[in-house]
């Protein structure tokens, strides 16, 4: 799953970088950045950061991580929230893509991001994320390897989607409505004649189901996936409910108290396919995220 949405704290986290919500001096500020640089070493991490001089909005710069158990950090700078009329979404993806691309530049293959520009700089949170799983997204969709967590801290309801808000009962309610059979052919040939009329690459098709290119390539080579992979390569593919139903008869009935499928069909059903959209959606719900 490169991208996985969770709740820890970010001083913990066990990756290649830690993503700090920076100031442009680069100094100790408040909140994350202030957790960063005492969980860091204070000292030490100012006078590596002064020594880099400043960092513009948009940004991204490196240093050691020092006694965090992340190997670096990574640290950019947020737009603070001027109404939302003054670049501040252009600004906060090339927040994300900067950080990803210097993780990549420095060999890292992990990187924990907290919710950047969603606290002091008054970036209204649900706005935040959303930019932050495209903004993710965009970047995996060319790098389907690299594992991000975004960090989402506090309550999750304001993230659910206001269409879906307004019909959370169909959550509840939607539903397949009858047993299908399985497809005739084995599985992997299957899915991989679908993404071949997709005209979609493996590559292509891993990042759209949020898995990397070794996981979707042993399932083409006859690894058995489970319901919720086969549920993710679904929502890759923008099945339809008959094709959705076939694929997921692979592993028998989806159980009834597990609402990711109803979740997933109320996004395609309205042409949305993006399964990072619908996994925020499944995070702020308190559903498991797929796959």
């Amino acid at each position: 799953m490169p991208l996985r949405l969770v709740s820890h704290d970010i001083v913990t986290m066990e990756v290649g970088a830690v993503v700090n919500a920076a100031n442009n001096q680069l100094a100790m500020g408040g909140g994350v950045c202030g957790a960063i640089f005492r969980a860091a070493g204070a000292s030490e991490l100012s006078m590596e950061c002064q020594a880099l001089g400043g960092c513009k909005t948009g940004e991204a710069v490196i240093t050691g991580a020092y006694n965090l158990p992340a190997k670096k950090i990574i640290h950019t700078v947020g737009p603070v929230w001027y109404g939302g009329n003054s670049g501040e979404r252009r600004q906060l993806t090339s927040s994300y893509k900067s950080s990803l691309n210097l993780a990549k530049q420095n060999g890292l293959d992990s990187i924990a991001f907290p919710l950047l520009s969603a606290g002091i700089f008054g970036y209204p949170r649900q706005q935040a994320a959303e930019v932050a799983v495209e903004a993710i997204g965009e970047y995996l969709a060319e790098d389907p390897d690299m594992v991000v967590y975004l960090i989402i801290l506090g309550s999750k309801g304001e993230f659910v989607d206001a269409s879906l808000l307004s019909n959370i009962y169909k959550i509840e309610s939607l539903n397949y409505g009858e047993d299908r059979s399985p497809f005739d052919e084995q599985l992997g040939t299957q899915i991989a004649n679908m993404m071949v009329n997709k005209g979609l690459k493996q590559s292509e098709l891993a990042a759209k189901s949020n898995l990397k290119n070794v996981e979707l390539r042993n399932i083409l080579y006859g690894i058995e996936p489970n319901h919720p992979t086969l549920l993710a390569i679904g929502i890759g593919l923008e099945l339809g409910q008959d094709d959705m139903g076939s694929l997921l008869a692979y592993q028998g009935p989806w159980s009834a108290s597990d609402k990711r499928l109803q979740l997933a069909n109320f996004f395609l059903e309205k042409g949305q396919s993006d399964i990072h959209r619908i996994n925020l959606n499944n995070f702020a719900l308190d559903f498991d995220t797929l796959p």
